[in-house]
């Protein structure tokens, strides 16, 4: 003979277990909304939102790389972007792209999660990530044809990513990659670089991180700042702490980074590092026009209170 009550709860029990789980649901929904409340009193914010790009900025839908920045680094001097087809970089091969341009793999673009359907959501919206990566010449630098592994000082790769929204990490800071790619850190060195070109209301005086990295006897040197919710920064952990304050509703931070093409080689170390600087001088007043100000930060959160 079989159990039935072995096998199904009684009325009494079944009954029971439903207010147990209406009491837990009633108190949980207290629970959130009264966090809500407190936190909205507050004035805190935990749900971060993306920027829109500044006017200026134009970025191609399929690719999300930047394509109004090139246009005027092609006219920037010294530095420009190699723009040619056929240039030295290619020993005067055509492919029909500028030789400059670095287009990112695939796998590239998912590591450093841009180009994500995320982003596609958000670009009709002008507000989702976005990247520019490109070869400078330095057309004060004549190349050397007879020993161009000399020439550390004549081209340079540069590269700008572009965050935005709540979706926010911080990847590949050189001392941490570049370890981990087998190479050895040898130093980390942090400039104040004097920039006067730079457009209102930016400062004049950003942080310009140096490090100097050796793999199998060849070294090579790295640069590269933050610019977070319109202020600049050296420290990645810093980046993130900005990122999560509490008071801040509309959020973004870039990466600009730059490093000599080819190994140092015989180069001096303090003489790459100077150009570095002219560098950064001459490019990060276009740069900075891609980035909203704090203003238009604050302008975008007082019209959504």
């Amino acid at each position: 003979m079989s159990d039935l009550n072995t096998t199904s709860p009684t009325p009494a029990r079944s009954r029971r277990g439903w207010v147990h789980f209406g009491i837990a649901a009633g108190f949980l929904l207290i629970v959130s909304i009264g966090w809500s409340v407190t936190m909205n009193y507050l004035g805190y914010v935990l749900r971060k939102e993306p920027v829109e790009w500044p006017a200026i900025v134009q970025v191609d839908a399929e690719t999300f790389q930047n394509t109004s920045l090139p246009a005027r680094l092609t006219r920037s001097r010294p530095f420009r972007v190699v723009s040619e087809d056929g240039s030295v970089l290619t020993r005067g091969e055509k492919d029909g792209e500028p030789d400059g341009k670095i287009t990112y793999r695939e796998d590239l673009l998912e590591t450093l999660a841009v180009g994500s359907p995320l982003d596609k959501q958000r670009y009709p919206h002008r507000r989702s990530n976005w990247y520019f990566a490109w070869v400078l010449d330095d057309t004060r630098v004549r190349w050397n044809d007879a020993n161009p592994a000399d020439d550390a000082l004549k081209y340079w790769m540069l590269s700008v990513t572009f965050y935005t929204g709540s979706e926010l990490t911080v990847p590949h800071v050189v001392e941490v990659c570049g370890p981990a790619g087998g190479a050895t850190l040898v130093s980390r060195e942090v400039l104040t670089v004097s920039t006067p070109d730079v457009p209102a209301p930016w400062g004049h005086q950003p942080k310009l991180v140096a490090t100097r990295l050796e793999k199998k006897g060849v070294e090579d040197m790295q640069f590269y700042l933050f610019v977070v919710n319109g202020s600049y920064e050296d420290r990645s952990e810093y980046v993130r702490m900005d990122l999560l304050n509490l008071m801040r509703r509309y959020v973004y931070y870039a990466k600009i980074q730059f490093s000599p093409r080819l190994p140092i080689g015989n180069a001096d170390p303090r003489d790459v590092t100077k150009a570095a600087e002219g560098l950064l001088k001459h490019v990060l007043p276009e740069i900075l026009r891609e980035f909203p100000t704090k203003q238009e930060i604050a302008a975008m959160r007082e019209k959504s209170e």
